[in-house]
């Protein structure tokens, strides 16, 4: 708490700074992103989030944010588990550069997380809220694109459990609706050559203190990248970096590597590049390393998906895609191992 009343005169030294020029007062601005990956036959993993705010002033912004990951089971005794959040934000925008724009934010927030058995009588759920301070930047790709990187410190209450405090930061993308300008979703821009997307995203945690103790952190990186290298094709890569092992509860890791790094190349052909709704088809192949505490692991990976670009302005775009993969050890004596994959997240689309 000794922190809010230096974070309260910043922003008071601050306030008749000049705002950057694309962020003006009703300016609304929105960042998110959606994934699904199931095997098939043993379980399947639903992460979701969402925040958006509108500028109610020339530096102060008011909003909600959203967040959701569903953790099924098949065919086991275990427990389907849900974690959920929902809560209020407010960011100080200061003066900026011609490309970027510094910013304060709190957030306070509400949630659960559910353990449901196959019998009703063993479900259970623990409540928490939480706040965070933090303060972060926001990069601009074009009128309304920006890669957007924050990092603070988070207090979290969860019943029946410690406190514990998390020093937190995430990179990602953001979208910009300026008052004046182009409207939402009218605009249907045709791909050209010699145009670069970037998308995905990055996120940092480290829990500093859990009543007597800490933990290690997590690192979870993700950038995509593609170029046009003609109007209807598309040549990029997902990189993926990932450090320790995320616990959703209950004893449940999402990865059991505590170290991976993989690379994916994928070329991607565009149906329709002049419409608004720009259909695609999608061939990926690559590899990782993955290492976990008994061995090292080689995996190779083939995937085939289908998706759409819908264009919210002229360089920001919402993409959906859904596919179907396999994976095999490159040193393994067992098969393929097959499933479903599928995502939801912001692409900027930058020109020359």
């Amino acid at each position: 708490m000794k922190k809010l009343p230096l974070l309260f005169l910043l922003a008071t030294l601050a306030w008749n700074l000049p705002l950057y020029g694309q962020l003006q007062p009703k300016s609304l601005f929105a960042t998110g992103d959606w994934s699904f990956s199931s095997d098939l036959d043993r379980q399947s993993l639903q992460d979701y989030s969402a925040k958006a705010g509108i500028l109610i002033d020339e530096n102060i912004t008011l909003g909600g944010l959203f967040g959701r990951q569903l953790y099924n089971r098949f065919n086991s005794n275990g427990p389907d588990i849900t974690v959920q959040h929902f809560g209020l934000f407010s960011r100080y925008f200061f003066k900026g550069s011609e490309k970027a724009v510094a910013f304060l934010e709190g957030q306070a927030f509400l949630g659960s997380r559910d353990f449901n058995f196959d019998i009703d009588e063993l479900d259970f759920n623990r409540s928490f809220w939480g706040m965070y301070l933090g303060a972060g930047v926001d990069w601009f790709l074009g009128a309304t694109a920006a890669i957007e990187g924050q990092a603070g410190l988070q207090r979290l209450d969860e019943e029946g459990l410690n406190p514990r405090t998390d020093i937190l930061a995430r990179v990602g993308i953001l979208f910009l609706l300026p008052p004046e300008g182009e409207s939402l979703g009218r605009v249907a821009p045709p791909l050209s050559e010699g145009l670069l997307m970037v998308g995905g995203q990055g996120s940092f945690q480290w829990r500093i203190s859990d009543g007597e103790t800490g933990s290690d952190p997590v690192i979870a990186i993700r950038p995509i990248f593609g170029f046009q290298f003609h109007p209807r094709w598309m040549a990029g890569g997902v990189f993926t970096f990932t450090s320790g092992q995320q616990v959703l509860g209950g004893g449940v890791i999402l990865d059991e590597h505590d170290l991976s790094v993989a690379l994916h190349p994928f070329l991607r052909l565009y149906i329709n590049p002049e419409d608004k709704f720009k259909v695609y088809a999608e061939g990926m192949a690559g590899a990782a390393f993955q290492r976990n505490s008994f061995n090292n692991e080689y995996p190779f990976r083939l995937r085939g998906s289908a998706g759409l670009d819908f264009f919210l302005s002229s360089n920001m775009a919402v993409e959906f895609f859904l596919g179907y993969q396999a994976v095999k050890g490159l040193d393994a004596d067992f098969g393929w191992e097959d499933g479903l994959v599928g995502g939801l997240g912001l692409r900027a689309f930058v020109g020359k």
